[in-house]
């Protein structure tokens, strides 16, 4: 069951207004906050799914990870991209879920 989506373009991850190209290694954080929820009803205990994947829609400008203008790329500036998820000790990560009042 779908309860809401977001997505962010990496170079937009500190600001919508100001791009920031990617030139590193290291990792870094991306703050997905646009959430959108869909009031649903979970029985205690059941478990969540964090879904990450690369967007590829109909609805979105395709990202073509040339790091050009976003606007006039084309698949021949296509190029593949390795995504790193880090989740330890050292890059420990976080889903806040909102919770109501449970239903009596």
């Amino acid at each position: 069951m779908l309860l809401t989506t977001d997505w962010l373009r990496a170079r937009h991850r500190e600001s919508q207004r100001e791009e920031k190209l990617i030139t590193t290694t290291a990792p870094l954080r991306y703050d997905f906050d646009r959430f959108t929820f869909i009031s649903r009803q979970v029985r205690q205990g059941s478990r969540l799914r964090l879904v990450i994947a690369p967007l590829n829609s109909i609805h979105v400008q395709k990202n073509f990870n040339s790091g050009g203008a976003i606007a006039s790329q084309t698949m021949a500036d296509a190029r593949p991209v390795n995504v790193r998820l880090f989740h330890d000790r050292r890059h420990p990560s976080a889903l806040y879920v909102p919770l109501g009042q449970p239903a009596k």
